[in-house]
């Protein structure tokens, strides 16, 4: 099937990817771009997940998206549960911590979707 970049898409995308520090619900992103509908919202954002070009979170009961940087898979990501922001974790950092867990708890995590959610250092101040 030929994929298509729409004018909407183009514009979710290039949203997301300036903003690539935070996650948004669907409604936050479409308030931030009216020109996209809210069924086109969710029926871009369920195709770009696919895609692997965002992420897809639970903050309470909603649904978060963040943009994926090329080469965001093998690490874990910190999501603040206060201002939404979404921190990548280096490498080394996330073998570390895959590496303790490994030790103290026999269980073997998987470093692709990994999420750790907490607060920021900003919202503590």
């Amino acid at each position: 099937m030929k994929e298509y970049n729409t004018k909407q898409k183009e514009s979710l995308l290039s949203f997301l990817r300036e903003n690539n520090h935070a996650s948004y619900t669907a409604d936050e992103l479409q308030k931030a771009l009216p020109e996209v509908g809210k069924s086109t919202m969710y029926r871009l954002l369920a195709h770009l997940k696919d895609e692997s070009l965002v992420s897809c979170s639970l903050k309470g009961r909603s649904r978060t998206y963040s943009y994926r940087k090329d080469g965001c898979i093998g690490h874990i990501h910190l999501l603040c549960r206060n201002c939404g922001r979404y921190i990548h974790l280096s490498e080394s950092a996330t073998e570390e911590i895959l590496r303790i867990i490994a030790s103290e708890t026999g269980f073997t995590a998987s470093k692709m979707d990994t999420e750790i959610k907490g607060v920021c250092r900003e919202c503590l101040k």
